[in-house]
């Protein structure tokens, strides 16, 4: 189910906002760059919640459309360019899930260094996939936050025998995916994260 540190926003409406024309015909490469700065506006805005893109009403997304949108966005992650922000798609009938698949994949293929190029996508309201290309340690992390909700380095650390360093990349890279929410404690030791399972 969706928290309650979320915002929603229809993705017709964010098409409004970039002056598209059809609002609900989300194709052409042309198009998801107009798109792109309202989403990431909205991103911006909302650093230290999850925010839903819900696809209801969109008639037809392509994946050119798609690769200029969440393509660029997993670019912009991978240079610590934004700010790390939950984003997670809602009500995408499954054969637009597939075009979006195929303009994250095709970024990787076109993007020297970058590893990572998802999006996690609600197939039910208790259920998130991610969607295009991960690593295998990222969708294995994901997949211990998917059922203990809470981690902290040590834990993942002691659950996957890992080197304290190692799970705590793991979990950061997590976060920097937009797969993970963080919260900040101190204690007599010192100031640890905890990271939060944010759909």
């Amino acid at each position: 189910m969706v928290g309650k540190q979320t915002t929603e926003i229809l993705a017709v409406e964010l098409a409004k906002r970039a002056s598209l024309d059809k609002p609900t015909f989300l194709a052409m490469r042309e198009r998801g760059e107009r798109f792109l700065p309202a989403l990431k506006g909205v991103l911006a805005d909302h650093t230290s919640q999850t925010v839903v893109l819900d696809f209801t009403g969109v008639e037809i997304i392509t994946s050119s459309f798609a690769d200029a949108v969440f393509g660029q966005l997993a670019v912009d992650r991978s240079t610590k360019s934004i700010a790390p922000v939950c984003l997670v798609i809602r009500s995408l009938p499954a054969p637009y899930q597939e075009e979006i698949k195929n303009g994250l994949i095709t970024r990787v293929e076109q993007t020297d260094k970058l590893r990572n190029s998802l999006m996690p996508v609600y197939v039910s309201d208790d259920r998130v996939e991610l969607v295009g290309k991960a690593e295998t340690h990222v969708t294995e992390t994901f997949d211990m936050l998917r059922r203990v909700k809470r981690l902290t380095a040590r834990t993942l650390a002691d659950e996957m025998r890992l080197e304290i360093g190692a799970a705590s990349t793991r979990l950061k890279v997590l976060y920097d995916l937009g797969l993970a929410l963080r919260e900040e404690v101190r204690d007599r030791v010192g100031k640890q994260f905890i990271y939060v399972w944010p759909f």
